[in-house]
């Protein structure tokens, strides 16, 4: 009788020990997994180029980045938002780091939504903020889903007209303007299943011409960056948006009172981190 309780507690303790290291197994296990999911599928990302380009067409169209104030304008094209929410992240992600990296406390901010058209325009707003992460926060929310009745698809000269139509009847006839739009591919494209309604108007339209003739549009930049392909793997894929950047003919800027633009992020750089290109 004594050898069958030995027996049994024998076995009891190995089943606890056995439990205990499934249960282990399985902690670690969960926790790698939600690690993983947490991680950004991007890599190779950089706004820096554009940023460079932005500062660079400043001083080309006269104006000086460093010692004026801007209206900065970020237009998402969001035809493909409800597919591709990785390339609408990119996005974000490229808009969040120029705030962060270039845009100081007196900017101002609007946001854009476009597809066929704009069809979502916020007035500007005055930045606040008295750190780089503060500024970045100020111009949100960002559109995170195409209109509601979107057939896909986008005309790039006609989102500029009404980008145009938009800016020069605000706060300084859009003199200070500085646009960047967002889009998978700068050219226009029609929608794959077009309605009736829906026509590109072409870069020769009369409109287009009269927009051109206060704005320039510059070449395109092109931002690529890889994504990790499926979940198992480290397979890459590569991938692109374009930035189209539109400045008014005679770009003025409101003058800062004290110091420059690289001074006051070298004063305020604290609080970082909001964009995953701050660290790329």
């Amino acid at each position: 009788m004594q050898h069958i309780r030995e027996a049994v507690l024998t076995i009891w303790k190995s089943y606890r020990v056995l439990v205990l290291i499934l249960a282990l197994t399985l902690l670690i296990t969960g926790t790698c997994i939600i690690r993983a999911s947490a991680q950004s599928p991007v890599t190779q990302l950089s706004a820096d180029a554009l940023i460079q380009r932005l500062r660079t067409a400043c001083s080309d169209a006269g104006s000086d980045m460093e010692h004026g104030r801007f209206h900065f304008v970020f237009a998402f094209n969001t035809s493909h938002f409800g597919e591709d929410a990785i390339q609408a992240d990119v996005m974000r992600s490229v808009a969040t780091s120029i705030a962060e990296k270039l845009m100081i406390q007196g900017d101002a901010c609007s946001i854009a939504s476009w597809d066929m058209s704009v069809w979502d325009y916020r007035n500007p707003v005055t930045l606040r903020g008295s750190s780089e992460a503060e500024i970045a926060k100020e111009i949100l929310p960002f559109p995170t889903a195409p209109r509601h009745d979107s057939h896909g698809g986008h005309d790039t000269e006609r989102s500029i007209v009404d980008l145009v139509e938009k800016i020069k009847t605000g706060p300084n006839s859009g003199k200070d303007c500085i646009v960047v739009m967002l889009v998978n591919e700068e050219h226009s494209q029609m929608p794959e299943a077009p309605s009736a309604a829906d026509k590109l108007i072409g870069s020769d339209a009369a409109p287009y011409q009269e927009a051109l003739k206060l704005f320039t549009r510059l070449p395109r930049e092109v931002l690529t960056y890889q994504v990790k392909k499926g979940a198992i793997g480290n397979e890459l894929l590569q991938r692109k948006i374009d930035a189209v950047i539109l400045l008014p003919k005679q770009l003025s800027a409101n003058p800062l009172e004290l110091g420059t633009r690289s001074l006051w992020h070298k004063e305020h750089l604290k609080n970082v981190g909001t964009s995953p290109l701050r660290s790329v």
